[in-house]
C-alpha cells in the first residue's frame, strides 16, 4: 500500500507532457503585440525607406525634389531673420538651442532629442543675405546611429514649415 500512494504523489506533482502552460502563453502573446507594433510605428513614420534606413542626415536644397526640404527666403534681414527661427525653435517640443565655440552671426545650431529613446539630433541653420532678404538652409544630422528613418527630414520640415507659412501681420 505505500508503494501505490507514493506513485500516486509523483504523478500529481510532475506537470502533464502535452499542457501548455498559461504564461507561456501570456509571454507569447506578449511578445506578438509589441512585434506588431513595433512593425506599425515603422510603416506610419518612414516615408522613403531606401533613404530612411541608410541615412542619418538631411539638409534642405534651392532645387530640392521635396518642395517641403527646399531652402527658405524671407523678406527680412540677418537679424530679424534669425530671431524668427530661434522662435520658432523655442515653441518647438525638444528643441533647444546650442552655442559651440565659434558661431557667427549668421550660423544657428539646435539640438533636438527625441521623446523615447532620447536621441540628440544635431540642426545647423545657415542665414545667408541676398537680394530678396535672408536665405535659410539647414541641415540635419543624427549623432547615433546609421539610419534616421526619416527624422532628420521631419526635423527640417518643423523647423522650417511655420517659416514658410504667411504670417498672420502681413495678410
Amino acid at each position: 500500500m505505500r508503494c501505490h500512494s507514493y506513485r500516486r504523489t509523483i504523478r500529481t506533482a510532475m506537470p502533464r507532457s502535452g499542457a501548455v502552460r498559461p504564461w507561456l502563453l501570456f509571454v507569447l502573446g506578449l511578445v506578438l503585440f509589441f512585434g506588431i507594433a513595433v512593425a506599425v510605428i515603422l510603416v506610419l513614420t518612414v516615408d522613403d525607406w531606401q533613404r530612411d534606413l541608410s541615412t542619418n542626415v538631411a539638409q534642405t536644397q534651392l532645387d530640392h525634389s521635396d518642395p517641403s526640404l527646399r531652402c527658405v527666403v524671407l523678406p527680412d534681414d540677418l537679424n530679424a531673420a534669425a530671431e524668427k527661427v530661434r522662435a520658432v525653435a523655442a515653441g518647438l517640443p525638444g528643441w533647444s538651442e546650442s552655442h559651440a565655440v565659434g558661431d557667427s552671426a549668421d550660423e544657428l545650431r539646435f539640438e533636438r532629442t527625441t521623446r523615447w529613446f532620447r536621441f540628440v539630433d544635431d540642426i545647423t541653420v545657415q542665414l545667408t543675405a541676398t537680394e530678396a532678404g535672408t536665405r535659410i538652409s539647414a541641415t540635419s544630422r543624427s549623432r547615433v546611429g546609421k539610419g534616421d528613418l526619416g527624422q532628420n527630414p521631419r526635423n527640417l520640415r518643423e523647423l522650417l514649415g511655420p517659416l514658410r507659412a504667411p504670417s498672420p501681420l502681413t495678410e
